[in-house]
């Protein structure tokens, strides 16, 4: 063979490279946006369903205070008098 039909076939094969390893890195690309999407759907999931539960816990607390209260109105309230008065002593301690 000559010299020039090596460096032809040389260049053919290196050309065959780049363009299979071209398509192997759009390839890549498409898979790695195909499992971003998917890990940030799975994500968003989640983050509902905890907000969900949190917002249920929540709802549930204040149910339960909500009728603790209305058992005992004026005990309550009572408690809820000394606490404040409690809160404002330590707080007027802290400031002088």
């Amino acid at each position: 063979m000559a010299v020039r039909e090596e460096a032809f076939l040389r260049d053919k094969a290196d050309h065959l490279d780049f363009s299979s390893l071209k398509q192997d890195v759009e390839v890549l690309r498409k898979d790695i946006a195909k499992l971003s999407n998917s890990l940030l759907s799975q994500a968003k999931t989640g983050a509902e369903s905890v907000v969900s539960n949190v917002q249920a816990k929540s709802n549930q607390a204040v149910h339960q205070a909500e009728e603790k209260i209305g058992e005992r109105p004026f005990v309550s309230l009572l408690v809820s008098f000394i606490l404040g008065l409690v809160l404002a002593k330590m707080l007027d301690h802290k400031s002088n």
